[in-house]
């Protein structure tokens, strides 16, 4: 779901709030900060803020403890929310959570709507509070939920399953193809997306750890560079920027690894840049970021 204009996302965000009382908002653990939908905050505060958000920081078992606890006390310092962290795949965290939620919602009943980018986790966290898993459908491909379901969880407690929401900021392909909130074989300029992810969230060394490409490798592949690529760009204490020529060594080395050669046997780039979106969005990729420094609360 696209927000093209200031309107249209007032008209969205109106829609999908209407018959909540809460909402719950999933973040990827990886990147809480980058998948949080302050657009839909803002608007709930302004418009209705009798409804509470909590922020529900999810996929925690692909980012180390202490990682988890700074987002945590981060959010807590710098929002009115209720923060939490689980696993709704491996189940982290979701007693504790079903808990506080028995504790917070015994008295009436009360709809939640869940919300978030595609592939941050919601279908996973719904899964999970269901008996019956197979009536609940999740896919690792980009903007496979649609619609709104209702799920009752608890005597006084049902769960909205909502779209994905995309702020009016993120209509654009780079941005989609980072959050996942596009099918990578449905992005123009793969190139752009890959290297945005080099220059934003991964070293190359982290690249290469996942698609085995190790220094025998790049010596074998590429040997008239393999000496200044093995020491700028292996070894993971070195965070060295690419040049156009060595990001194009790169693409050359993973597609000679994995076999993605045209007939003429040169490197097939696109399906390179597919390949590894695709790593990227289905959490293959480790990498994980920090919260801001020295932020006052909102």
């Amino acid at each position: 779901m696209k927000l093209k204009t200031e309107r249209h996302a007032k008209e969205i965000f109106e829609k999908i709030i209407s018959g909540a009382d809460v909402i719950f908002q999933v973040l990827d653990g990886r990147n809480p900060g980058g998948t949080r939908n302050q657009k839909l905050e803002e608007f709930v505060q302004k418009n209705t803020p009798n409804k509470k958000i909590f922020l529900i920081i999810n996929k925690i078992d692909l980012i180390p403890q202490q990682v988890l606890q700074e987002w945590i006390e981060y959010f807590r310092k710098t929002t009115p929310y209720m923060v939490f962290g689980l696993s709704a795949l491996y189940s982290r965290g979701l007693i504790t959570f079903k808990k506080k939620l028995s504790h917070l919602f015994a008295k009436r009943q009360t709809k939640a709507i869940i919300v978030g980018y595609p592939n941050c986790g919601k279908s996973s966290l719904i899964k999970a509070f269901t008996k019956d898993k197979k009536n609940v459908p999740v896919s690792s491909r980009a903007g496979h939920t649609r619609g709104i379901i209702e799920i009752k969880i608890t005597q006084y407690l049902s769960l909205l399953d909502t779209p994905g929401i995309i702020p009016i900021s993120d209509n654009n392909e780079v941005d989609q193809g980072i959050k996942g909130v596009i099918n990578p074989d449905k992005i123009k300029d793969k190139e752009a997306v890959v290297q945005a992810l080099l220059d934003l969230y991964i070293t190359p060394n982290i690249i290469m750890e996942y698609f085995n490409i190790d220094e025998n490798y790049i010596k074998d592949t590429i040997p008239e560079y393999s000496q200044t690529f093995i020491h700028k760009f292996l070894q993971p204490e070195f965070n060295n920027t690419m040049s156009y020529s060595e990001f194009e060594y790169l693409i050359r080395l993973i597609g000679k690894k994995r076999g993605q050669l045209s007939p003429g046997g040169e490197v097939n780039e696109n399906k390179v840049l597919t390949t590894i979106i695709h790593a990227w969005q289905k959490n293959k990729i480790k990498y994980y970021t920090l919260p801001p420094r020295n932020e006052s609360i909102k």
